[in-house]
C-alpha cells in the first residue's frame, strides 16, 4: 500500500507556515523503531503515524516510554481517532498519531494544530466553527464524538447547508480532499435528522477561533 500519511501531515503542516523534516517509515521492528524515534526527539515537536493501538506490531508507545517520554493519554472517545497517543520529554512534544490516513489527519486538525498555533504564539488555537443546515440524515451511535467529512453551499439567502463528501471510512482519502470541513456529531447524539442546525469546523487555513472543546479521554 503506498504510503500517504506523511505527505498529507507535512501539507498540513505547511498550511500553517512551518517546513517539517520527514524522517521516513520505520518497519515494525523496536530497535528501527527505536532508532527512527530517538532521531526525531532532537525536534521540538515529534508526529508518528501509526503503531499507537493495540496490535502485536504496535511498537511506538513501549518504545517511547523506554525513551523517556512521559505519556500524558492514549485513546480519545472520537471517530475517527480512537488510538490517539499524547506524550513530552522535557519540553518536546510526541504526537502518537493513527495509521489510517482520515484518521491522522483529523487528529491533526484537533489536536497537533493547536499545540503548533500555541507554540507559534498565537491566541487562536482552533479551526474556525459556523452554523450550517444538514442536508441529509446523519446515522451515529453514542460513545464517541464523531468528525464527517462536509461540502458546503450557500442558499439565495446565504444560509450554509452541509452535505457529506460520501464514504466515510477512515481509510478514504477522498473524503478528507472533497470537503470544506468537519462536521462535528456530538458524543452522545443518537443521529441528526436532515434540516438539523450543525457546528462544521472549516478548513480554510485563514480563519481560526480561541475556543474548542469536542474531546474526551478514554479511561
Amino acid at each position: 500500500m503506498p504510503e500517504s500519511n506523511s505527505y498529507a501531515l507535512m501539507a498540513q503542516i505547511q498550511a500553517l507556515g512551518i517546513e517539517p523534516v520527514r524522517l521516513g517509515i520505520a518497519r515494525d521492528d523496536p530497535d528501527e523503531l527505536a532508532r527512527c524515534l530517538r532521531q526525531g526527539l532532537e525536534y521540538d515537536v515529534l508526529l508518528v503515524s501509526g503503531g499507537s493501538s493495540v496490535g502485536v506490531h504496535d511498537h511506538v508507545r513501549p518504545t517511547l516510554a523506554a525513551l523517556d517520554v512521559e505519556m500524558h493519554f492514549w485513546r480519545v472517545e472520537m471517530k475517527p481517532g480512537h488510538p490517539l497517543a499524547f506524550g513530552t520529554r522535557g519540553g518536546r512534544l510526541v504526537f502518537g498519531l493513527p495509521g489510517n490516513p482520515v484518521s491522522s489527519m483529523v487528529c491533526f486538525e484537533q489536536f497537533v494544530l493547536p499545540a503548533l498555533r500555541r507554540r507559534m504564539g498565537h491566541a487562536k488555537l482552533f479551526r474556525r466553527a459556523v452554523v450550517a443546515t444538514l442536508a441529509q440524515p446523519v446515522r451515529h451511535q453514542p460513545g464517541r464524538a464523531e468528525f464527517v467529512r462536509v461540502t458546503l453551499s450557500a442558499d439565495a439567502a446565504g444560509r450554509l447547508h452541509a452535505r457529506a463528501t460520501g464514504p466515510q471510512s477512515s481509510g478514504n482519502l477522498v473524503s478528507m480532499a472533497r470537503a470544506d470541513g468537519l462536521l462535528v456529531v456530538p458524543q452522545d447524539s443518537e443521529g441528526l435528522a436532515a434540516g438539523a442546525a450543525v457546528q462544521v469546523q472549516l478548513f480554510d487555513a485563514s480563519m481560526f477561533q480561541e475556543v474548542s472543546g469536542f474531546m474526551e479521554v478514554a479511561s
